[in-house]
């Protein structure tokens, strides 16, 4: 589920935050309030639609809550604008009013949850249908509209009042004959060739209170005096059933002659036996609604012929009720078990629903799990078991699908995962970041010694992910003490971050240590050398890729060039219509000879992003003019990726900028819960799967990096749904969709780290767990 952030910066800080915390989308439902009428001895009443939009963008939107067995619905999860069917289930409800409410939330909107509050008021006085029980009117397109019709009322002792469900459907009461009766008129002015259906609804107020139902068809350009044929058809069926029998139309007209038959049904459930004949003719129709979901489905069978005046129009519906909505508790099951070992005991969940019901199960993902039974009747107790034998140390995520049978949606899913350990458990101790401080042009400092061991002896290979970062051995036996050292010659002032990992092969164990080395300028002339040109002239002071004074950079980077006399006192910030321009306030910048988009600029500090036609070098320039004046150029280490979290405050440390599954910014009074998925934003991935342009606005939705992605929450590695380019934003700005593991210990500020190629992120970026 890909969310359409637009990322915000708010230059006089650099501050880069997911705009859902500025400036989000709203959320619409129409109507809020659904209701429905039924007897106790009386089929499900029909289908209703509320509409969901959003105002400020398309929005992914889920609906949960209710809990009602008695309410079906057709989403669980769309993006706006959507349209969410209602239907009630035949499940023996007692007399009264029963009510529900359902929550559609919107990811990223700013009014999210909105509610849909639906009731159904059972009778035990069935609706009494008299005098007629349906109506029909026919139209010709331009034509006269047709008259009224009446009905007689049934009760007409007790106070009343009529409504109807359709806006192109009138009712009201005609006591000019004396005793009241229902007086039905239809308005076809605004309504396409076919066949509609509504309800007229009379409510007496008797104790307890009871109805009459009139149904009201309406066929335009459906037919004349001439033909005669013997709909409209009616056909039902129940999700898990066999088809319904087929019926026979009878078809005839003024004299004998030939037709053609053409059949028109959304999704194609609608079947004839012929597509032509001669009158009189007997057509035999039929329904396919396998897969279709629950609701009323309206179709026409339309007769041609060159002798006959106007078309016939025959309506034909199908109503698909569902089986009783299945319940599984619990809903998620989580095995362990070590490598090489005995499976783990067993685990159970029932399934219940009301009434008992037959039902299917099915596993996704995963071969190591089993289920007994597959196949019962409600309630049932459901045993699984997970088998590791065969895995490697990692974890493992499969689903449980329970449906009733013939359904091809819906129903219930269990989640288990399985997390296999090896048998080396390998730790390093101390297990904190190790960090060194050295003044440019200075020795090396002393290395740092740490230990690695395991519950067993067990062979360890280390490596280190930077030329500047020594680690020795690079092998051995645990326990096994390890030197990590440092050579800072020939590294300008700054911030410098790597990584020492620490495996056991056999086991499939990683371990990483995270060591930063800062690199402190004595005084002069600034880093990279850049001393400035003439008195007025713009100078370079520092370059930074947003994480701190890191100076690690990659196509589609963001960088932060700080200094003096780059341009205007006050900040200009350039307009994110659909390109950002390489030229801002007299202000352009070039690296590596080519122009660079600009996102805004100041006399002392300029945010740009670094080109992806750069790809493939190792070192650039970077050079500011402004004003015909050009600063010296500064030469930086030019990477293939080099991934930067974008942070809260703007710092590069701390709370990443992050959103839960459920729209709200992940901080440590919002945590994301284990098992859901946050959405991440980063910059430096490098190339796309496809070129792009730089400072392009890019609506894209499923651009993925070219370099692997890797990603690490509290040390484990995560499951991702998604790692690419973040829609609705300068290409470059990454969003990734991570899983957060179930094994994890929840905190306030848990580690992430992401590896994009061979580069691993900044240390010290956390989220919140629950």
């Amino acid at each position: 589920m890909l969310r359409n952030w637009k990322l915000s910066v708010i230059a006089t800080v650099g501050l880069w935050l997911p705009a859902g915390a500025l400036a989000q989308p709203t959320l619409s439902v129409a109507p809020t309030q659904v209701t429905f009428l039924q007897s106790t001895s009386g089929s499900p009443p029909p289908s209703q639609t509320v509409s969901i939009t959003s105002a400020g963008g398309a929005v992914p939107v889920s609906i949960t809550g209710g809990g009602a067995t008695w309410l079906s619905h057709s989403l669980s999860a769309a993006t706006t604008p959507a349209i969410l069917t209602l239907q009630v289930l035949s499940v023996g409800l007692a007399e009264g009013t029963h009510t529900t409410t359902l929550l559609v939330n919107g990811a990223g909107a700013s009014n999210t949850p909105r509610t849909i509050a639906v009731s159904i008021t059972v009778t035990g006085i069935p609706p009494t249908n008299v005098n007629p029980s349906q109506l029909t009117f026919f139209y010709s397109s331009g034509g006269v509209v047709p008259d009224a019709q009446t009905f007689v009322l049934a009760n007409t002792a007790a106070s009343y009042s009529l409504s109807s469900d359709r806006s192109w459907l009138f009712a009201t009461i005609d006591i000019s004959l004396g005793a009241p009766v229902g007086y039905v008129t239809v308005d076809p002015s605004n309504l396409l060739p076919g066949v509609y259906t509504g309800l007229v609804t009379v409510t007496y107020n008797t104790s307890p209170v009871s109805y009459q139902l009139v149904s009201v068809t309406l066929q335009i350009d459906s037919t004349n005096s001439l033909w005669n044929v013997s709909g409209p058809l009616n056909f039902t069926y129940k999700s898990g059933d066999p088809p319904p029998a087929s019926q026979s139309l009878a078809v005839s007209y003024a004299s004998m002659i030939f037709f053609s038959v053409e059949v028109n049904s959304p999704g194609n459930w609608l079947k004839v036996d012929t597509t032509s004949g001669i009158t009189p003719a007997v057509i035999q129709v039929s329904v396919e609604p396998t897969g279709l979901a629950i609701g009323t489905y309206s179709g026409t069978i339309t007769l041609t012929s060159f002798n006959a005046v106007a078309p016939a129009i025959i309506g034909v519906n199908l109503t698909v009720s569902g089986a009783p909505a299945l319940t599984a508790a619990p809903l998620a099951l989580d095995f362990r078990a070590a490598a090489g070992a005995s499976p783990p005991p067993a685990k159970t969940f029932t399934v219940t629903s009301t009434p008992a019901t037959n039902f299917q199960i099915r596993v996704a993902g995963g071969s190591w799990l089993s289920v007994i039974p597959e196949t019962g009747t409600t309630p049932a107790t459901i045993t699984v078991s997970a088998n590791p034998s065969g895995l490697t140390a990692g974890t493992y995520r499969a689903s449980i699908i329970i449906q009733t049978p013939g359904a091809t949606a819906g129903g219930q899913l269990v989640a288990v995962s399985l997390t296999v350990t090896g048998s080396v458990s390998l730790r390093v101790d101390p297990p904190d970041p190790i960090r060194f401080d050295v003044a440019a042009g200075g020795s090396a400092p002393t290395p740092r010694v740490v230990t690695v061991s395991a519950a067993a002896p067990a062979s360890v290979a280390l490596a280190s992910s930077q030329p500047w970062l020594t680690v020795s051995p690079a092998s051995g036996t645990t326990p096994l003490t390890v030197s990590i050292g440092v050579v800072p010659a020939g590294l300008a002032a700054g911030v410098y971050n790597g990584v020492i990992t620490v495996s056991a092969p056999g086991a499939a164990q990683t371990v990483q240590l995270a060591v930063t080395l800062t690199i402190t300028a004595t005084g002069g002339g600034g880093s990279g050398g850049s001393s400035g040109g003439a008195p007025g002239s713009p100078s370079i002071r520092e370059l930074s890729n947003g994480a701190g004074l890191l100076r690690d950079f990659a196509p589609g980077s963001i960088m932060f060039i700080y200094g003096r006399d780059f341009g205007p006192r006050e900040m200009i910030v350039a307009p994110a219509n659909r390109q950002f321009e390489t030229s801002l306030g007299g202000v352009t910048v070039t690296m590596g000879g080519i122009r660079s988009p600009l996102i805004s600029v100041s006399s002392t500090q300029i945010l740009a992003l670094v080109p992806f036609e750069l790809a493939g070098r190792t070192q650039m320039n970077v050079q500011v003019q402004y004003q015909g004046l050009a600063s010296e150029a500064v030469s930086v280490p030019f990477l293939e990726t080099a991934p930067v979290f974008l942070t809260a405050d703007g710092s590069g440390r701390g709370q990443a900028a992050a959103v839960n599954a459920n729209g709200s910014i992940n901080t440590p009074s919002a945590r994301a819960p284990k098992g859901s998925i946050v959405s991440f934003y980063l910059t430096g991935g490098g190339l796309f799967e496809r070129e792009v342009l730089t400072g392009a606005i890019l609506e894209a939705t499923s651009l993925r990096l070219r370099s692997s992605v890797r990603f690490f929450i509290g040390g484990l590695q995560a499951d991702m749904q998604y790692a690419g380019q973040a829609p609705g934003n300068a290409a470059g700005i990454l969003q990734f969709n991570v899983y957060v593991p179930l094994e994890l210990i929840g905190g306030a500020a848990v580690p992430v780290t992401a590896r994009i190629g061979e580069q691993f992120s900044q240390p010290g970026v956390t989220m919140a767990i629950e």
